[in-house]
């Protein structure tokens, strides 16, 4: 069963708010539908709170402050387990997002498409979590992209290699491509296997095909304009901060699937030192956006990112568009999100191009205490990712209540806390700045430059301890590991200029 499948939704009575709250438009500050939910007993409650925003008075109570409209609590217990166990599944639970079996890992998504009425995701997956030794590829379904449903493992690992990162061709039979990581040497080839109808098998590997070498890895395969196109990483090594090795991709091509031929090599566009991985592309028509999860590994630290750049992919390489941002642009502007790919558009029920990533970073996921001892976090919430001028959009792609919404501006800012962990996300003039501070986690702090920035409704989604935000197209994700209430603030920051 997928994390979280068993749960019920439960609700926090309505309680007078500790600060007078001022509610000068009408749309500042909705929460969640106020449905009813089952009750448990000894749930803890999830506190939202409107900071003083202008001089309009209270409406209401003469006291200065007004109820808050019931919301729903995203913190689960089970009585029926032992104390302890029931402590730590009441903090970290997870009701929409695909996640690890209790006590193992998941990272990278590799593969999202849809058959037979259901969404199926296939992710790394290891058994022996924390330690990353034994890799292979899992499998979950879902009706909606959010209810998961874990289906066991479709590719493990054997005695001699690992399964890294792939991709999908949904076409016809659905067949997986990916890298095979040689414990010895260490050595990267890339392979395919055909999956099977039931999704939970794939007949016999074949391979090695294409492109092989030391750091030869994360596959992604599409269309060409005659045939297939692979687009593969060559990362810098993870001691880059000895060598300096750049990172590129290399482009190959195939008349049929098997037989692959080196077209080109992209990039770098990144320093010396910082690992390209997971490439993937997006195909808009008028504009294909390249889209590339980085590692900086210029200091023995792992600051992860995803980042892409429009232009248009050639057999001579990747033509960036004119004017654009040589160092790219964020797809998420959060501490974690990684590993970023699209969705197999072949049989996809809409025409949407959907993106979905591994909602932790290289830091976050050994440090963070994640559900039931699920190592390396969970998947984000899928999200639709549309053009928008000269710029991506992200909106979420479930039909699902956030947690809060609130009105963002110049100026204004959203606070969530638990604990005494917080993420603080803000708007300056053309830029927005996120904030972490959370014990034992790396402290984060970025000032990200947009496209002008104007006010709009924001929409705020908590589950576990996985913050999600999406505002103007923009979307943050950051993981808030803590205990006790969640605690969520709307409000004005003074307007600072950013370097």
């Amino acid at each position: 069963m997928g994390a979280g499948g068993h749960e019920q939704g439960v609700r926090a009575r309505p309680r007078a708010a500790r600060h007078p709250v001022q509610h000068d438009r009408a749309d500042l500050h909705r929460n969640a539908d106020d449905a009813p939910f089952p009750r448990r007993r000894g749930v803890p409650r999830v506190r939202a709170r409107q900071d003083q925003i202008g001089a309009a008075g209270n409406r209401g109570r003469s006291d200065g402050c007004n109820r808050l409209p019931r919301l729903r609590c995203l913190i689960h217990g089970d009585r029926d387990q032992p104390r302890r166990r029931r402590r730590l599944d009441r903090r970290l639970s997870y009701r929409f997002h695909a996640a690890a079996l209790p006590g193992e890992w998941i990272n990278d998504p590799n593969a999202l498409f849809f058959a037979d009425g259901r969404y199926h995701l296939y992710v790394q997956h290891a058994a022996d979590a924390p330690e990353f030794k034994a890799v292979g590829w899992a499998h979950l379904s879902s009706p909606d992209l959010m209810d998961w449903r874990w289906e066991g493992v479709v590719m493990p690992p054997d005695e001699r290699a690992s399964i890294y990162s792939g991709s999908i061709v949904a076409a016809q039979s659905p067949r997986l491509f990916f890298t095979r990581h040689e414990r010895e040497g260490p050595w990267q080839t890339q392979h395919s296997a055909v999956l099977r109808p039931d999704g939970r098998s794939v007949g016999a590997p074949s391979g090695p095909i294409g492109p092989a070498g030391r750091n030869m890895r994360d596959p992604f395969v599409f269309r060409g304009p005659d045939g297939w196109r692979m687009l593969v990483a060559r990362p810098c090594d993870w001691t880059a901060w000895r060598d300096d090795s750049p990172s590129v991709l290399e482009l190959w091509g195939s008349p049929d699937l098997d037989r692959w031929e080196r077209l080109a090599t992209i990039g770098s566009w990144s320093p010396p030192g910082v690992m390209w991985e997971v490439p993937a592309l997006l195909d808009f028509g008028s504009v294909q956006a390249l889209i590339l999860s980085l590692v900086d590994r210029r200091a023995d630290t792992a600051e992860c990112e995803v980042r892409y750049w429009l232009g248009r992919m050639t057999d001579l390489g990747f033509a960036q568009a004119p004017n654009f941002p040589p160092d790219g642009v964020l797809l998420d502007h959060g501490p974690d999100f990684y590993a970023a790919i699209p969705n197999a558009a072949e049989g996809w029920p809409t025409p949407d191009r959907v993106v979905v990533g591994w909602a932790s970073n290289w830091r976050t996921a050994r440090l963070a205490p994640w559900p039931d001892a699920r190592g390396g976090g969970p998947i984000a919430m899928p999200r639709h990712v549309e053009l928008a001028g000269d710029r991506l959009a992200s909106r979420p792609a479930i039909s699902r209540e956030p947690t809060s919404r609130g009105f963002l501006a110049t100026g204004g800012r959203v606070q969530v806390s638990r604990g005494d962990s917080t993420v603080e996300v803000s708007v300056a003039d053309r830029h927005v700045v996120v904030r972490r501070v959370a014990p034992g986690l790396p402290r984060f702090e970025r000032a990200a430059a947009t496209a002008p920035t104007r006010g709009g409704e924001a929409l705020l989604f908590i589950d576990g301890p996985l913050v999600e935000l999406f505002w103007n197209g923009i979307a943050v994700t950051a993981a808030i590991p803590g205990d006790g209430d969640v605690r969520i603030a709307w409000g004005l920051v003074k307007a600072a200029a950013v370097d």
